[in-house]
């Protein structure tokens, strides 16, 4: 649990970084399944694009699923729909356009 507990100053540091004023922390355990969830939200200004690049490109073979929701709009990011070339810098290129151009368009539907 230390190792777990360093995570989460870690991401809500992040969050302070983010220039986040309030952050929450939940942590759901389920002993009988096995499962721990553990969420932290924050009012900071979020990721941009570039963290997911960066985290695609050191690892290729990950699938990543990402959903950002904004009053109700959503935009959607999933590895497992790109099949080839995923490491490439070409594809790296492609994703993150898509990337940008979907939270822009999340960006503008909910500010109209």
């Amino acid at each position: 649990m230390e190792d777990l507990s360093l995570h989460m100053l870690d991401i809500m540091e992040n969050s302070l970084e983010a220039r986040a004023r309030r952050i929450e922390v939940r942590i759901d355990e389920d002993p009988e399944a096995d499962l721990l969830t553990l969420e932290i939200r924050d009012d900071g200004k979020g990721m941009d694009a570039q963290t997911l690049l960066t985290l695609l490109a050191g690892h290729p073979d990950i699938e990543l699923r990402y959903d950002h929701n904004i009053a109700g709009e959503a935009f959607t990011f999933d590895t497992g729909e790109i099949r080839e070339g995923l490491g490439s810098p070409q594809a790296l290129r492609r994703i993150g356009e898509h990337i940008r151009k979907g939270l822009d368009e999340l960006t503008r539907r909910v500010k109209a």
